[in-house]
């Protein structure tokens, strides 16, 4: 399954998740010309388990993990868009 379609699909599931996505997606957009390590759970306002979900899943990634946190990155930030039906500056 195409990454839009697990993002349809679990947005279907659970409203929750189309909200972290769409919070990734605007953060993804500001640093997009930034060397950023990505985002962490709190600033998309997603519970952690929830990341897990979308990593199992092969929506998000791992950018890194230490003590202080984990960094999170969309897999595939155009699919994202379109799954969602939204477009974020480039």
């Amino acid at each position: 399954m195409k990454v839009e379609e697990k993002i349809r699909r679990l947005a279907r599931e659970k409203p929750e998740y189309r909200e972290i996505l769409r919070a990734a997606l605007g953060l993804e957009a500001d640093f997009e010309n930034a060397s950023a390590r990505g985002w962490e759970w709190h600033q998309v306002r997603g519970h952690p388990g929830m990341l897990t979900k979308l990593v199992g899943e092969g929506v998000i990634r791992i950018m890194s993990r230490s003590r202080r946190g984990t960094w999170y990155m969309l897999v595939d930030r155009e699919a994202t868009e379109k799954a969602l039906g939204e477009k974020t500056r480039h």
